[in-house]
């Protein structure tokens, strides 16, 4: 369609792997979008499904995909899961744009894991409890 080279898994990502719920909720706001899943309770969620979860860094193996250079991640929450499942290709990706869920997760963890990777993390800008950050080597 655009000539972009793409793959799409049906997997959700973490840091291991198994399977997970998703909640779906049912109203849409400035902060819940129509494509809105989390593994979080959500007081909205009327909908609940399971879906298979396996680490980035398992997905590239298995999927026998190159590394990313460049990763975006927003993932209501699971931020901080989802970076410690690409351990490996963190040592490659040369910028990660993460949109951090204050409401189910702090933002300093994920700070420090990628500035242990030797990232540079700098804040693009806060939204309601969102805060979105720019990581680059």
């Amino acid at each position: 369609m655009n000539d972009i080279d793409a793959t799409v898994l049906e997997t959700a990502l973490s840091n291991e792997s198994g399977t997970t719920e998703l909640c779906i909720p049912d109203r849409f706001d400035d902060e819940l979008g129509v494509g809105t899943f989390t593994t979080r309770d959500h007081d909205d969620a009327n909908t609940v499904c399971s879906a298979p979860v396996t680490t980035g860094d398992s997905a590239l193996i298995e999927h026998d995909l190159p590394r990313p250079t460049v990763m975006k991640i927003d993932v209501e929450g699971a931020e901080y899961d989802v970076l410690r499942g690409f351990e490996t290709a963190l040592e490659s990706c040369r910028a990660i744009f993460c949109e951090v869920h204050e409401r189910y997760v702090d933002s300093e963890p994920i700070v420090d894991l990628l500035t242990s990777n030797g990232y540079t993390v700098k804040l693009l800008r806060t939204r309601s409890r969102e805060t979105h950050l720019v990581a680059r080597k």
